[in-house]
């Protein structure tokens, strides 16, 4: 059988990735990777996209792509989940795309209160950033009008690479909306009926499936998946281990067994759940603490950074991170103080964070930890710990890319 090549792209929040992946052997080769495009911020609580600007760094991926002159079977995408964008029926955007780290539903709060039944159902995600929330306060301030389609991010890309077009979504995809019950595998209706017919949504399909043709590369494209669902399938996640993923972001799942959950829980693959903790102390954080320890003096856009990336609840020595202007005259007062206590006691901070996470799962079966990311592969500090803590073989795959890894490994569930 003649070998397969496959085009894969995911859009993170930091980096865009592409690659070939062969069926043949699972490998992947020529990867490529550029910066995702900066947010506009046009306000302090709105945190957008030019759409145009990420179309632009995405085509740059599939030029690399078209000139190795390979045969591509598919083109298959992931990317940061929470993000949307609304376009009109031709897909043409009419609005920036709005990023997961977005707050505009913070303006008016009354506009947007949601009964907490809905968020059980949608598996358990409420944050400021969640579309539902974010397209219910343009929706009251009639920004959005008759005939508009709403679209994830990674959806609106893939429609954008298509010609004949299906207007489909990946239930990976479309779970991070905050609109759709993940467990009777619908829209909720009293949520849809919110917009008054002004929004038309995507019918969703649970598995890879045909939604358009590139021109560009010659090759189908199929629906995008969420790129946290892609890692794990990449990291090969099973009822026997629990993944902890630690680059841009920190996030440690497992597979849902039907039990009860505090914790959220996501649409998987293959009619499986995930049970994940999402938004935990990661990379841009440890990054961070290290670059802020060899600097003499720090700007007020760098604490600012930094002050964001810390769980609200912690404290570093004398430090209430709940309080920034404290926060920030102490750090003005007394730098080489702060910075000679702030790697050691943030470290153990982390780490503390990770076990009490951690200690939120039911582990009745797990018998391996799986560390994927590029912080948490080299993090030893939380491997000892958690070995020690639990008794738990700890595993480090050797994955240059966790997420494409996973988008390759799903190729093989196309007929």
């Amino acid at each position: 059988m003649k070998n397969q090549y496959f085009a894969l792209l995911d859009i993170g929040g930091t980096d865009i990735k592409s690659c070939i992946y062969s069926a043949d052997n699972s490998e992947i080769s020529f990867l490529k990777r550029s910066k995702t495009p900066n947010l506009l911020k046009p306000s302090a609580v709105k945190r957008e996209i030019d759409p145009n600007a990420l179309l632009k760094e995405v085509y740059w991926h599939l030029s690399e792509i078209k000139i190795l002159n390979i045969p591509i079977s598919g083109l298959l995408v992931s990317g940061q989940m929470g993000g949307w964008i609304t376009t009109d029926q031709l897909n043409t955007p009419l609005s920036n795309i709005v990023s997961w780290q977005d707050l505009r539903s913070t303006i008016n709060q009354g506009l947007v209160n949601i009964d907490s039944k809905f968020i059980q159902l949608n598996g358990g995600e409420f944050r400021a950033g969640l579309p539902l929330l974010g397209l219910l306060t343009d929706f009251h301030e009639n920004r959005l009008t008759n005939k508009i389609r709403f679209h994830t991010l990674t959806s609106f890309i893939a429609a954008s690479l298509s010609q004949d077009y299906q207007y489909l979504i990946h239930e990976t995809d479309i779970a991070s909306s905050g609109i759709y019950n993940i467990y009777d595998n619908l829209y909720i209706s009293e949520l849809i009926k919110e917009f008054e017919e002004n929004i038309s949504f995507p019918k969703v399909c649970k598995s890879l499936t045909t939604i358009g043709y590139s021109d560009f590369l010659s090759c189908a494209v199929y629906t995008p998946v969420g790129d946290q669902q892609a890692s794990l399938y990449g990291a090969r996640l099973d009822r026997d281990n629990i993944v902890i993923n630690i680059g841009t972001g920190g996030q440690v799942s497992k597979i849902y067994g039907d039990q009860i959950s505090k914790n959220q829980v996501r649409p998987y693959f293959f009619g499986q759940k995930i049970e994940t903790i999402t938004h935990l102390p990661a990379g841009r954080l440890i990054n961070f603490i290290v670059e802020l320890s060899s600097k003499d003096k720090i700007s007020d856009k760098q604490f600012e950074e930094f002050y964001d990336a810390l769980p609200a609840e912690s404290k570093i020595s004398n430090l209430n991170l709940t309080d920034f202007e404290q926060c920030k005259n102490i750090l003005e007062r007394d730098f080489s103080h702060f910075t000679s206590k702030l790697i050691p006691e943030t470290s153990s901070l982390i780490i503390q964070y990770y076990l009490k996470t951690i200690e939120s799962l039911e582990l009745g079966g797990i018998n391996k930890f799986v560390f994927v990311g590029g912080v948490g592969q080299n993090y030893k500090m939380l491997h000892k710990k958690i070995k020690e803590a639990y008794a738990v073989e700890i595993q480090v795959p050797i994955l240059e890319e966790s997420t494409l890894q996973g988008l390759g490994y799903l190729s093989s569930s196309i007929s």
